[in-house]
């Protein structure tokens, strides 16, 4: 019997010809892929692999810092960090003790980390750097989190002391600086606040923020798999713009004095509150301004508390005789001397009443007696031919009823109803400081117009903008001749009187000639009747040069009720402060116009 050769079924071959080529097409386009990726788009292709691996972090702009007028630091930036734990890494972290092998690249000594991994490990190295609780540290450690805060505001000693513990793959710090106010009890409400974006939200800080503020900067680079970055990988840095530094007109040893002085006559007359103002009477700059026992700057205080001696409005009470006055003088209705029997109560066509603070009997007193003895009833007997219109324009005119322009946030307009709304009872009290309403720098504003020669000069806070060595002022203040420089100069000299003959006369300053005027205003309260009064003192000086026009102004004082005895005394304290640092020579002459005839 013969065998035939054994045959491979076709089958077979098939399914071996199938695999073949199968893995053929397979490696065919794995490698096409391969030099489509590696060769034809090489570039492309690292490209997007080495944009997964970037990580962008931003570099904080240092904002500018807030200076006094002789460049005393008010407010300040200074280098702080946020530390935070990488949980993920955390979670796998086997610490390396230190020995005589290992120095320079360990996390610890056996001592402190024992034989403790993870979180746990973490927070005992982490933990006595940072000066907190080890189970503390742990539950921040501890989770799925890629960045859990530990700890904000480190300061750069401590950055240092953690970039030793060798953990850069497990601890991270980012820059975050904080702002400092050197002295923050100086001008606290003043100077203002930031937020925790470091923008301006008040104060000064909010109305420079736009030159305060600088501009972030970036940095890109090329992190490994646990974030840190690699080396000799890309990096891209784009620089910081820093925030220009902010001048002020303030001074602070000027400031400090005022706030000494008003706080302490606060308490002396356990008044509600206190406000001044110390403003140059050529310039317009303001040296000071303050609210008493002021917040401290940078604090929540300091944010929502907006300074009163902007924001609070009251009527000015008889101090706003000295507009009625420039406006008699100004329109020739009377002169210093004019000659007016006053008796202490007036009934008008009307039949309204009017009466002065104190009962007495007829007084023969000049236009100058009549300011000195702040008469409300001789104001309206000199005023009774002056047009209503013509005394709402000289409110307006005295700047009451509009913004100063000094540019503070929460600043207050004040209120002067139009003549067309009056009724003939307010007709006559705007003429002696009431159915008006002000604030302190308004106030005090007007009284610095008088002091030079009629003009009304902005008040500005700001001198200008620091950036690097340029210095760029701001723009001159506006001007505005409100009252003739003749008109001015009587006002001036009648304004000695009160100073000299009125109440506060025991407050003169003995060898300087001193021109002001006294307010006791009735303000309503929270049920609104007028049982509250804002007593006040607005002085300028000397009167042969005047210099300063200084404001204090309480709310409710207790223990003196009239504004000279009130806040007379605190005058006196900072005019002669001024009159001392700035080496003003003593006064020569005396007041010329005389009260009674």
């Amino acid at each position: 019997m013969v065998r035939r050769p054994f045959k491979t079924k076709k089958v077979f071959n098939k399914r071996l010809f199938y695999c073949v080529l199968g893995f053929i097409i397979i490696s065919g386009l794995i490698a096409s892929q391969l030099i489509w990726y590696q060769v034809i788009n090489a570039q492309s292709t690292a490209a997007k692999a080495r944009n997964s691996r970037i990580r962008t972090e931003t570099i904080p702009a240092a904002r500018g810092d807030i200076v006094d007028t002789n460049g005393i630091i008010l407010a300040t930036t200074v280098q702080r960090y946020t530390v935070y734990i990488d949980q993920i890494s955390a979670a796998s972290f086997m610490p390396v003790v230190c020995t005589k092998l290992s120095s320079g690249n360990c996390n610890g000594d056996s001592k402190l980390i024992g034989d403790s991994t993870g979180p746990e490990a973490v927070a005992k190295i982490l933990a006595p750097v940072l000066k907190l609780k080890v189970d503390e540290v742990k539950a921040k450690a501890t989770g799925k989190l890629g960045y859990s805060v530990v700890q904000k505001n480190v300061t750069p000693e401590v950055v240092r002391k953690i970039q030793n513990l060798n953990l850069s793959y497990v601890i991270g710090t980012v820059l975050t600086p904080k702002r400092a106010y050197p002295d923050g009890s100086i001008a606290g409400n003043i100077i203002g606040a930031v937020n925790d974006a470091q923008k301006g939200s008040a104060g000064i800080e909010q109305m420079m923020d736009s030159s305060l503020a600088g501009k972030d900067g970036e940095i890109s680079y090329e992190s490994g798999l646990l974030g840190q970055e690699i080396p000799t990988g890309y990096v891209s840095v784009k620089d910081a713009t820093s925030g220009k530094s902010v001048k002020l007109t303030l001074d602070q040893d000027v400031q400090y004095q005022v706030q000494q002085a008003l706080d302490q006559g606060c308490k002396d007359n356990s008044a509600d509150y206190g406000m001044a103002v110390v403003q140059e009477v050529k310039t317009g700059k303001i040296l000071s301004i303050a609210d008493s026992f002021s917040p401290t700057a940078g604090t929540d205080e300091a944010a929502t508390k907006v300074s009163r001696a902007v924001a609070d409005i009251f009527e000015p009470g008889s101090t706003g005789k000295v507009v009625t006055v420039a406006g008699l003088l100004e329109h020739n209705y009377a002169n210093p001397l004019s000659q007016y029997e006053v008796s202490d109560h007036w009934i008008d066509g009307s039949g309204q009443k009017f009466q002065d603070a104190e009962s007495h009997g007829v007084e023969r007193l000049t236009l100058t007696g009549i300011l000195a003895n702040s008469s409300n009833v001789g104001t309206l007997l000199a005023s009774q031919s002056v047009p209503d219109k013509q005394r709402y324009e000289w409110l307006v005119n005295a700047g009451f009823g509009k913004s100063t322009g000094v540019g503070l946030p929460g600043e207050s307009s004040g209120l002067v109803i139009p003549y067309q709304d009056w009724d003939s009872r307010t007709r006559q009290t705007v003429m002696f400081g009431q159915a008006v309403a002000v604030n302190a720098l308004q106030a005090t504003s007007f009284f610095s117009a008088i002091g030079s020669n009629g003009v009304r000069i902005t008040p500005t806070i700001i001198e200008g903008v620091q950036d690097g060595e340029n210095f760029d002022p701001v723009d001159a203040p506006k001007k505005k001749q409100v009252v003739s420089k003749q008109a001015a100069k009587k006002t001036l000299e009648m304004m000695e009187s009160v100073v000299t003959e009125g109440m506060v006369r025991n407050y003169v300053i003995p060898g300087y000639r001193m021109a002001g005027k006294t307010g006791t205003a009735q303000l309503a309260d929270s049920s609104g009747k007028l049982n509250d009064i804002m007593a006040s003192f607005i002085g300028v000086g000397p009167v042969q040069d005047p210099r300063w026009t200084v404001s204090v102004f309480y709310k409710n004082p207790r223990t003196e009720y009239f504004g000279a005895l009130a806040a007379g005394p605190v005058f006196k304290k900072i005019m002669t402060f001024l009159l001392s640092k700035y080496g003003v020579p003593p006064s020569s002459g005396e007041a010329k116009y005389a009260t009674t005839w």
